[in-house]
């Protein structure tokens, strides 16, 4: 009667190869979703930074149309001064390219093209 007293109520914890198998555990969950979760960061700032140069690039066109001026680079810069928005989470260079805003950050990305030219697929 002693004895299946002892075995029930006897609580010795966790072993140390429970604990090892444990952080084991852990360090592949975290080796597979750290990745996981920069990607998701990263492009979660490009599209946060394309959304902005598309909208300020509307907004732009419009005062340019409205107004009946030319582009300009002072022009662009004002309007660029002006404008409220944080665009790139990146806070880094834009332009007025080919009609269109670009990024120094997100330009690449923007062309289709890697540094070498060859697409990304």
């Amino acid at each position: 009667m002693i004895k299946v007293h002892r075995l029930i109520y006897k609580q010795d914890g966790i072993t140390l190869i429970e604990l090892l198998m444990i952080v084991v555990i852990l360090g592949v969950l975290a080796a597979i979703s750290v990745p996981k979760i920069t990607d998701l960061l990263q492009q979660t700032a490009e599209s946060v930074c394309e959304y902005s140069r598309h909208e300020f690039e509307s907004k732009y066109t419009k005062q340019l149309q409205t107004e009946h001026f030319e582009h300009s680079e002072m022009l662009f810069s004002q309007f660029l001064v002006n404008y409220e928005l944080k665009m790139c989470p990146h806070e880094d260079v834009y332009a007025y390219l080919n009609g269109e805003v670009v990024c120094s950050e997100h330009l690449d990305q923007d062309s289709g093209g890697g540094e070498d030219g060859v697409p990304h697929l």
